[in-house]
């Protein structure tokens, strides 16, 4: 989790936003708006992680919990991306918006610090959610391939009956 590359550009885009906030003063006057900009996008990607799971849970038939027990981590491991996006995306959310609305009230170093965290956290989960797409769709691929697989079992057993 720690070592993701999404966790990665978030820490980089953090520090990169305490860093030009605490250079700025253009930059701390427009820091509220961006705050509360990132505090909806943290909502957003609570939504889009909720959709997610929703498609993959719909996926949970008989057969497809074969296939996810004998994956690593069995279907526990399956929904750990979208547990750890949801509460990056939670908090993030947070942050944010105690950033946004302490603002006033911090130092400078205070200040770069709230939106330094609250930038990481937003870029971790926007980054994680586009993984999640990945992962989702590569669950859709393998209900796929598993069904045809079926399909063509049940072919293949119809044709040795008929030919019997």
């Amino acid at each position: 989790m720690f070592w993701s590359s999404d966790f990665w550009a978030g820490a980089l885009t953090g520090l990169l936003a305490a860093i030009a906030v605490s250079e700025s003063t253009e930059l701390r006057s427009k820091a509220v708006e961006a705050l509360l900009v990132e505090g909806g996008l943290g909502v957003a990607i609570l939504a889009v992680v909720l959709g997610a799971l929703a498609i993959l849970v719909s996926f949970l038939g008989e057969e497809y919990l074969v296939v996810l027990e004998r994956t690593p981590g069995g279907a526990a491991g399956a929904f750990l991306p979208y547990k750890i996006v949801a509460v990056v995306a939670g908090f993030s959310t947070l942050a944010c918006f105690i950033s946004a609305f302490t603002w006033s009230l911090c130092p400078g170093w205070l200040q770069a610090a709230g939106l330094g965290l609250a930038t990481f956290a937003s870029v971790w989960a926007l980054v994680g959610t586009v993984q999640l797409v990945f992962i989702t769709a590569d669950h859709g691929m393998d209900r796929f391939d598993l069904m045809r697989e079926m399909r063509q079992a049940a072919v293949r057993i119809r044709q040795r009956k008929d030919s019997a």
